[in-house]
């Protein structure tokens, strides 16, 4: 951003060291102050860590769960959980893959800000490496920024093979290519455009093919087979856009936190930031990383905004490469002090982000802590049906939206079932064996299919439900716990007895 926005002395150089460690530090101190990471999916992804470990020899889990080991692009959790991690428990193994993610979205913003800084390391790889705390990552989507830091890592050493072609260069890259498959869709989705859109730029600027450019999308071959292997094991599903309130949010995913009024404030940083780069600096010619990342922004303008076939919220993803890729290809000439202002405007603004969520995070282990340990009665093995009720409004829903799946860490702990555990056809190797209800967080008790609950079921879990739900279970079934707004009931057969008496209609949480 600044006149000399590459780090050039070894002055610079020391200093810039130092802010990046800096960031490092502050992006791991909430992964492992707090016992239970407030990620919404996060504890289902272990969950299936478990199952995939004890598969082979618990007969539980043969009767309830079926594999499906397939090259899926969605198992950077699974594989690193169950293989090169298998040495820790799972939830120890779940903080380490977290830490290694941070890292490798840390390096990546570095290895990209050299491609585009032409070899030297750009001041604004620190504020990028911060965007790995983004919306996406605080609902879960652990395997989709694994890719997305695969991606960071994979299109700089690319460049570094097209730099120089060679078989070693090649078969690195390629390894990296398949890593990015393997992590996410998301991961080889951006590598295969990036890596596409600068060949092509080059096969316009010489205004004829050349065998070479063919050979530089080589590394995309095994990935593309791995997809192809899968056959009809790639999942399905629908477009759905979605509204233009929800475009909006997605659009916003790496800058919003737990509070929309700090949000307010974050934006209004980056607006001044960018007005300051604006009224006091001047472009500079740069190698294509700019437009890449304004075709990642476009992308994500025009990406569905609530599912595309098996994935959802495609352009709150592609969001996170379109920010960095943009911010690590600014080039502008400003006079020192305004650049100076700029970057600490957007520094101070995106670590203070990181401390607003840990301050959340907080609250919502407390909040994890006090279920788990609610769930202590179900023994071994037990099956519980869920019932949650999320608040009303938009933020406080937020802060307990991880309540939906963080019940699983009694799967992690003693292979409680649960219905509600990821399992989608071409995206997850475990699936559900046989049908269940289809459930939702905010499903109402009328909504909830009782005769298939006490068939299936040894124990109901209720979270915020409201008191015509509460006063029914109370006189039908055995409560066992309760804590907070979470309440936990054995079946009965005094429940049996007055099922049909449910009101069909009941108020909201």
């Amino acid at each position: 951003m600044a006149e000399s926005s590459c780090v050039v002395d070894p002055a610079c150089q020391r200093s810039y060291w130092l802010l990046m460690a800096g960031v490092l530090l502050l992006l791991l101190w909430p992964i492992w102050e707090f016992q239970y990471p407030t990620m919404v999916d996060y504890p289902s992804h272990l969950a299936q860590v478990e199952i995939l470990r004890d598969w082979n020899h618990d007969a539980f889990l043969q009767q309830r769960y079926s594999l499906t080991l397939r090259p899926f692009p969605n198992l950077a959790l699974d594989l690193l959980g169950v293989y090169a991690f298998s040495w820790l428990d799972v939830p120890a193994a779940g903080k380490t893959i977290l830490t290694l993610l941070i890292f490798l979205f840390w390096a990546g913003c570095h290895c990209l800000g050299c491609a585009a800084g032409r070899g030297r390391p750009v001041w604004l790889a620190a504020v990028a490496a911060l965007l790995v705390y983004n919306s996406t990552f605080l609902y879960g989507y652990v395997n989709c920024n694994f890719g997305i830091a695969l991606f960071f890592l994979a299109l700089p050493a690319w460049l570094w093979y097209r730099r120089k072609r060679s078989l070693p260069r090649m078969l690195a890259v390629s390894s990296l290519a398949t890593a990015a498959y393997l992590a996410h869709w998301m991961g080889i989705g951006a590598l295969a455009i990036a890596m596409t859109f600068l060949v092509a730029r080059d096969w316009r600027a010489v205004r004829r093919w050349r065998k070479a450019l063919a050979v530089d999308l080589i590394p995309l071959a095994p990935p593309a087979a791995l997809y192809a292997s899968l056959g009809r094991n790639r999942g399905g599903g629908a477009i759905v856009w979605g509204s233009l309130a929800q475009k909006a949010t997605h659009l916003m995913a790496w800058l919003t936190g737990y509070n929309a009024g700090l949000t307010v404030l974050y934006f209004l940083a980056w607006v001044i930031a960018a007005a300051i780069v604006l009224l006091t600096g001047r472009r500079r010619p740069e190698g294509g990383f700019l437009a890449l990342g304004a075709l990642f922004s476009l992308l994500a303008v025009v990406a569905p905004g609530r599912q595309l076939f098996s994935a959802v919220d495609a352009d709150a993803r592609l969001v996170i490469p379109a920010v960095a890729v943009t911010l690590l290809a600014l080039a502008v000439d400003m006079p020192p002090f305004f650049a100076r202002a700029a970057f600490l405007i957007v520094l101070c603004t995106m670590c203070a982000r990181v401390i607003e969520i840990r301050h959340y995070w907080k609250a919502g282990d407390a909040l994890t802590r006090a279920q788990v340990e609610l769930l202590r009665p179900v023994p071994r093995g037990g099956m519980v049906f869920p019932i949650v009720r999320l608040p009303g409004e938009v933020e406080l829903a937020k802060r307990e939206r991880h309540i939906w799946h963080a019940v699983e860490y009694a799967t992690v702990d003693r292979l409680v079932f649960f219905p509600q555990i990821l399992s989608f056809r071409g995206q997850q190797p475990v699936l559900l064996r046989g049908a269940y209800p289809e459930i939702e967080p905010d499903m109402p008790p009328e909504a909830v299919p009782w005769d298939a609950v006490l068939r299936n079921y040894d124990f109901i879990y209720t979270y915020g439900v409201d008191e015509t739900c509460r006063k029914y279970l109370d006189g039908r079934a055995d409560q066992v716990g309760a804590s907070g707004k979470g309440r936990i009931y054995r079946i009965s057969k005094r429940f049996a007895e007055g099922i049909r008496d449910l009101p069909r209609k009941s108020g909201g949480a």
